[in-house]
C-alpha cells in the first residue's frame, strides 16, 4: 500500500495542470531494465502520417516522452486538452523476447498522462491521469491492429 501511495504521489508531483502536453512515464524501478514502447493510435490530426504521429520506443525507467496537446499531429482537437486519445503500447521485460507489436491499447485525455509501473498484479501496469492531475478512468483493450 505504501508503495502504491508513493508511486501515486510521485506521478502527481511530475504532472502539472500548466503543462501543455500529454506524457507517457516509465515508473518501473530504476534497476528493473523494463522498457516501454508507445505510439499514438487515435486522436492525431488528419494530416499526420504514420511517421509523423507520436511514437517512442525504449522508454527506460525514470524517463518520459511527451507530445504537446495543442499541436494537431499530437491531438486532432488541438484546442481541447480533454480530447480522447488512445495509445498502443508494449512493455519489454528483461529476458523476454522484445515486443514491438503494439497490441495493447489504453485511453487518455490529450492533456493527461499515462504512467507505467509495478502497481501490483491485480491492478495492471498502467495508471492514467487527467489534465487536472487526478486519476482518470481509462479503458485498456487488446488489438490485432498493431502498427496501423
Amino acid at each position: 500500500m505504501h508503495i502504491l501511495l508513493f508511486h501515486f504521489s510521485m506521478v502527481l508531483s511530475l504532472i502539472s495542470p500548466g503543462i501543455k502536453a500529454y506524457c507517457i512515464y516509465n515508473h518501473f524501478p530504476q534497476d528493473s531494465g523494463i522498457q516501454v514502447n508507445v505510439r499514438q493510435h487515435s486522436g492525431y490530426g488528419p494530416g499526420a502520417a504514420q511517421t509523423e504521429r507520436f511514437m517512442k520506443e525504449n522508454i527506460n525507467p525514470g524517463e518520459k516522452a511527451c507530445c504537446p496537446w495543442d499541436v494537431v499531429n499530437c491531438n486532432a482537437n488541438s484546442y481541447d486538452r480533454n480530447a480522447h486519445l488512445t495509445f498502443a503500447y508494449d512493455i519489454n521485460y528483461p529476458g523476454q523476447a522484445v515486443q514491438r507489436g503494439f497490441h495493447q491499447l489504453i485511453s487518455c485525455p490529450a492533456g493527461g498522462a499515462v504512467s507505467f509501473g509495478d502497481y501490483g498484479s491485480l491492478r495492471g501496469p498502467a495508471r492514467v491521469f487527467g489534465p487536472d492531475s487526478h486519476p482518470f478512468p481509462f479503458k485498456e483493450e487488446y488489438t490485432d491492429a498493431g502498427w496501423q
